[in-house]
């Protein structure tokens, strides 16, 4: 008997479409957010963490946001320029600094906090609320055993193999 079932490709991949709806997502936040605020996504995000973090070292925050020290660093390095985020010396730690919002970097991420509400519901509009809080429940799942599944993995790789996977 002949299967004619389409052979599994790429696309069947939850860690594909994960990526391409993340792509997406971003291309969406830079259209919605740059031209209004002045604003690029690295810098949103940095904004939008450090609001909850509150006062944190460097590293943390790029940990929160899930890009490497460097790319924040020079992410931070801007948006302090520019009046948004003030540092501090980091009484527990003299090699480090701390980072925390300006008056106008919290006004500043709680506008484009507004607007990205509004962004997720143009994002979500097919999806009912019962459906919506089942997504962010499965995604934080699946989070979870990503974490541990990605930790797993770090105790078993050579030195080599981090030190590649700190820069892509």
């Amino acid at each position: 008997m002949y299967d004619h079932t389409p052979a599994a490709d790429i696309r069947d991949l939850f860690s594909f479409e994960l990526q391409r709806l993340a792509g997406l997502s971003t291309r969406i936040a830079t259209l919605s957010i740059r031209p209004k605020y002045g604003l690029t996504t690295r810098e949103w995000r940095a904004l939008a963490v450090l609001k909850y973090l509150g006062t944190v070292p460097l590293q943390e925050l790029a940990k929160h946001t899930g890009l490497l020290k460097s790319q924040m660093s020079r992410t931070v390095s801007g948006l302090i320029d520019r009046g948004y985020i003030q540092k501090a010396a980091n009484p527990g730690d003299g090699r480090s600094i701390l980072l925390r919002l300006s008056p106008e970097g919290l006004n500043l991420s709680e506008r484009v906090l507004d607007d990205s509400f509004e962004r997720n519901e143009q994002m979500l509009a097919a999806l009912s609320n019962a459906e919506r809080q089942m997504l962010v429940e499965l995604m934080r799942r699946v989070i979870r055993t990503s974490s541990t599944y990605f930790h797993d993995l770090k105790q078993q790789a050579t030195q080599s193999d981090l030190d590649q996977l700190d820069e892509q």
